[in-house]
């Protein structure tokens, strides 16, 4: 069930419930006390309600981490279980406890019992588990099959159910109740102050359908009562007219007595004459003052009564004493013999006087059922009428099955009952008690308002999966929020929401008090690519801990990219944002503990501020990232303020970078060709292959202006390609005059991380049909700088296609002795370093002797580059070097210069 895999869910649902079942009782108590109750039963409501406020506050005790809150409700719910139990098992013994008859009291009690039990074993025991489930699945099957049953079979007092309208609630709320029972186990450990908000709505729904329920069944007694009420209006209308009519005609018979006292057979007339004219009347007899018997008359029905019902005994004998008694006066009153042969009779005492002297008494024995009966209309036909006797006997009428009950009898057969007293004759007013004697008018209201609880159920429960599903919703929104404001690893602020922090503060703070630090972390890539990403996102997050530390209460920090870090002071002067700069170098420099590593980093700062009003924070972050620049320049782990002077060097790089490109894409570069020569007879043996950029005025650009940048932004790639094309073109041209001839190129490193660098030189020297043997390649420095093992490998193919491989500028930067026997290299290029200042007794003397003789000894050729005097190349002879290479014997030249000088030579 998705509500078991939801504890929050499953929390919320268990405390809307037993907050529900609170209310019920809460509501049938106030109202059993505040309302009318006479057909809603007032013990039920009270009994009932106590339940359901027991059942409710034990729910919540329950999963109540404090043992003795558990123990308390466990302990109040058992014993008023046993308080139920007495008054079902004995309900005279106990009648207060008494709580209707069938099955429904005992099954509360039941469920009372064992929630009590339940709430005594430990929260986390898995006894507790299956002792919950079971009350939940027993609980909630018990309510199923009291609606569904409720539905189609139709109960009535003497069966089962008793209360339709208190059991139809009774039975919707177990359920809730059984079912909140089934998900304690998974919500137990949800604390319940977290919920607080989700239980508010599906509580009050819960609520408002407990008043709907307890207004719908108010409706339902009250038209209940008016159709009682019209019942007894229409009896007592019936009953007054047959009155009025017996009495008027009882009256002429006195009357028309004393006038026919001479005629005897006129007086009999009259008395067959009452007979005949009220079918109900049984007989009517005449006694003289001393109670003798003068004339009667009697109906045909009178006489088979006699014999059968009263056994040959004269109907008018049941009533000899009561009408001894009753001697001159008007008087009525039912046979109590008739009323134990189930055939009530009812008798009217009339004297008759003249001069006021009483001179006889008629008796009239009247069928009370036949006289009772009247014509019901159809929307009545669901209840039964009683009349109240003066013996404290109920009589039913208008019914053909005649009953006589006590008062506490149709109590007990006739749960709900509406009494009302009529005036039927003078002084006397009898009690008309209406009951429900056909109980499917109560079960098809039962069942309507039954519908509106359900449905409330339902619609608290969607309310409760509604909240949960818009909290998720926004905890998915915030983080949404979260990551459209904040970085995912640091927490920090991103970039593109800090600039718009910026921007809006800019115009609130005078522009000499803004700052912007501008922080990258050195060295991070290879510790993050050595130590995996989970450990560098761990050490950008504890960096963002340690800047954020350092910052004071109005500054901004946020990640700009990768291991850089922006920090926006918008009111602080250049001291503190220098102060500052060097405490996060400090704090940074810290060592990072990361499980059981300890990592050391350090960090360089730029450091800028507004310089016009017309800055803005591209500008602003852009300038401290130039700052920062300088500082790595410096060697990091210190900060560098921004100067125009960085910013002017820069935009001439960016100003370069833009002008090399287009001066790739119009193919503006040149090779310059510089001879290498024989150290024996300085003859040209070969050319290093230079690329040159000349300019429109007849200048050229300076190799050192534009290969570092072109190194940088990795368009050393496109502009290594032009060299190659056109150096291994112009020596296929060179090869048809001086065959021997090599050529020599200079490689970047980005070329040795490209796959196709052996594919391209490859194809290069086969479309000019030149031979690999007579091919260079160089090194430069910062290829040494790069993973050995890889450049090797790269190095061993080019070798095996017979391409020679020159160390360039050994003994100067990555160029140590080292790289020696850890590379396959085939010619050592002495930097001119080493040469420029060579006496007979000079250190770079003795140092250029020992790098000549240890390169010989490991049989490596060497060339002496930057022979620029005639001293320099008769060392470079003398120390039989392999060849020369200096301005002493040529300087760098197009193609065009050089066919020229091979032919003369």
């Amino acid at each position: 069930m998705l509500i078991l895999k939801n504890k929050e869910v499953s929390a919320a649902y268990y405390a809307t419930a037993a907050l529900t079942a609170v209310l019920t009782g809460l509501i049938a108590i106030t109202y059993r006390f505040l309302g009318e109750v006479d057909l809603l039963r007032p013990e039920f409501m009270v009994v009932s309600g106590t339940a359901m406020i027991v059942v409710g506050t034990t729910m919540l005790l329950g999963v109540s981490r404090n043992p003795r809150k558990r123990v308390f409700g466990a302990l109040i719910c058992i014993a008023y279980a046993c308080f139920l139990f007495t008054g079902v098992l004995f309900p005279t013994v106990l009648p207060i406890a008494a709580n209707g008859y069938g099955i429904a009291p005992f099954a509360l009690a039941t469920f009372i019992f064992i929630l009590g039990v339940c709430s005594l074993l430990d929260l986390k025991s898995k006894i507790s588990d299956i002792a919950w489930l079971f009350l939940g699945s027993v609980s909630l099957l018990f309510s199923l099959i009291v609606i569904i049953t409720g539905w189609i079979f139709q109960f009535t007092p003497t069966t089962t159910l008793d209360n339709p309208l208190g059991i139809s609630l009774l039975a919707v709320i177990i359920g809730i109740l059984g079912l909140a029972s089934l998900v304690r186990c998974s919500c137990y450990s949800v604390p319940f102050r977290e919920i607080k908000a989700r239980i508010v709505p599906p509580v009050l729904v819960s609520f408002v359908g407990l008043l709907l329920w307890l207004a719908l069944s108010i409706i339902n007694t009250e038209e209940l009562e008016k159709r009682s009420q019209s019942l007894i209006n229409q009896a007592t209308h019936e009953l007054q007219q047959k009155l009025a009519t017996y009495n008027n005609s009882i009256e002429k018979v006195a009357t028309r007595w004393v006038l026919s006292d001479s005629n005897p057979s006129l007086k009999q007339l009259d008395l067959d004459l009452f007979i005949r004219d009220h079918n109900q009347a049984l007989s009517i007899t005449v006694f003289d003052a001393n109670g003798d018997l003068t004339h009667t008359s009697k109906s045909e029905f009178s006489d088979e009564l006699d014999a059968t019902i009263f056994s040959d005994q004269e109907i008018t004998s049941l009533v000899s004493r009561w009408f001894s008694e009753n001697q001159g006066v008007r008087a009525f009153a039912v046979s109590g013999a008739s009323l134990d042969k189930e055939y009530p009779i009812l008798f009217f005492s009339e004297p008759i006087f003249e001069d006021d002297i009483l001179e006889a008494q008629i008796l009239v024995a009247i069928d009370l059922m036949g006289f009772a009966t009247f014509r019901q209309v159809e929307h009545l036909r669901f209840f039964q009428l009683y009349l109240e006797l003066d013996n404290d006997l109920l009589i039913s009428i208008n019914t053909p099955n005649f009953q006589v009950l006590t008062e506490n009898g149709l109590a007990n057969r006739y749960p709900f009952q509406f009494s009302s007293s009529r005036n039927l004759m003078d002084a006397y007013a009898p009690n008309f008690t209406v009951v429900i004697s056909d109980f499917s008018l109560l079960w098809t209201q039962a069942r309507t308002n039954q519908l509106v609880l359900i449905f409330a159920f339902v619609l608290s429960l969607l309310f409760i999966f509604i909240i949960d599903t818009n909290n998720k919703l926004k905890t998915e929104r915030q983080k949404l929020d979260r990551m459209a404001k904040f970085d995912g690893v640091t927490g920090l602020l991103r970039r593109d929401v800090l600039e718009e922090n910026i921007k809006s503060i800019l115009s609130e703070y005078t522009a000499h008090s803004i700052r912007v630090l501008f922080i990258d972390l050195d060295g991070f890539k290879p510790i993050n690519d050595s130590l995996g990403l989970t450990v560098g996102n761990r050490l950008l997050a504890e960096t963002a801990k340690r800047i954020e530390g350092c910052l004071p209460d109005d500054a901004l920090a946020a990640r700009f990219s990768g291991d850089e870090f922006i920090v926006f002071l918008p009111n602080s002067s250049e001291a503190k944002a220098v102060q500052l700069a060097m405490q996060l170098n400090l704090e940074i420099e810290r060592n990072f503990a990361i499980d059981s590593l300890s990592v050391h980093l350090t960090a360089s700062i730029g450091i800028a501020s507004v310089g016009d009003a017309e800055e803005t924070a591209t500008k602003l972050i852009q300038n401290a990232d130039v700052a920062m620049s300088e500082a790595k320049i410096k060697g990091g782990n210190t900060y560098s303020i921004f100067s125009h002077d960085m910013a002017m060097r820069y935009e001439q790089q960016y100003l370069l970078r833009a002008k090399i490109q287009r001066g790739i894409e119009n193919r503006e570069f040149r090779v310059h060709f510089q001879p290498v020569v024989s150290a024996c007879n300085h003859k040209i043996i070969g050319f290093e292959a230079l690329a040159r950029w000349p300019q429109p005025d007849g200048s050229f650009v300076p190799p050192g202006a534009f290969i570092p940048v072109a190194e940088q932004t990795g368009q050393i790639i496109a502009l290594s390609a032009l060299v190659l094309e056109e150096a291994v073109e112009s020596l296929a041209q060179l090869q048809k005059l001086a065959p021997q001839l090599t050529m020599a190129i200079n490689l970047s490193a980005q070329l040795f991380d490209r796959g196709n660098l052996v594919n391209s030189i490859i194809s290069t020297l086969n479309h000019h049909k030149v031979s690999p043997n007579t091919l260079h390649v160089e090194l430069t420095e910062s290829v040494l700088s790069k993973d050995h093992a890889h450049l090797s490998a790269k190095l061993n193919e080019l070798r095996a296609l017979g391409v020679q491989v020159s160390l360039d500028d050994f003994g100067t930067g990555f160029s140590s002795l080292s790289l020696l026997h850890r590379l396959p290299v085939d010619i050592i290029k002495i930097d001119r370093s080493f040469i420029k200042d060579i006496s007979e007794s000079s250190e770079s003397l003795k140092i250029a002797e020992s790098v000549i003789y240890l390169a010989k000894s490991l049989d490596k050729k060497i060339i002496v580059e930057g022979v620029e005097t005639k001293k320099q190349a008769e060392f470079s002879s003398a120390h039989k070097c392999d060849a020369i290479q200096g301005f002493y014997f040529y300087k760098p030249m197009p193609l065009v210069d050089i066919l020229p000088l091979l032919k003369n030579t």
